[in-house]
């Protein structure tokens, strides 16, 4: 996208996010993924974001303040330690070798 139209955007929607704001999108990106690849139900997803999304939107600023936690918050956390695990889990040479690994 050109600048002019990335302004023109950012015009129309409020401007750029603060690094608080992106890191929550990051973490409802991670959750939403846990969710998928783990069989968690729609609803129990969308519900949990409902959630959030309340909270941050609620009148006083909760959000901003600290005063509301969202429920997705730490979610890539979570994501990356379950490939760590998984990583080591799959360079485990007995675990390996009761699989029937070389």
């Amino acid at each position: 996208m050109d600048k002019a139209k990335r302004e023109t955007l950012q015009q129309m929607c409020g401007g750029s996010m603060s690094e608080q704001e992106i890191d929550l999108l990051r973490d409802a990106q991670a959750f939403i993924d846990f969710c998928i690849e783990n069989g968690l139900s729609f609803r129990s997803a969308v519900g949990n974001l409902a959630h959030d999304v309340n909270g941050i939107l609620a009148p006083g600023d909760m959000f901003e303040r600290g005063v509301f936690v969202p429920k997705v918050k730490g979610y890539r956390r979570v994501m990356s330690q379950l490939a760590e695990d998984a990583a080591a889990l799959g360079s485990d040479p007995q675990l390996q070798e009761e699989l029937g690994g070389d």
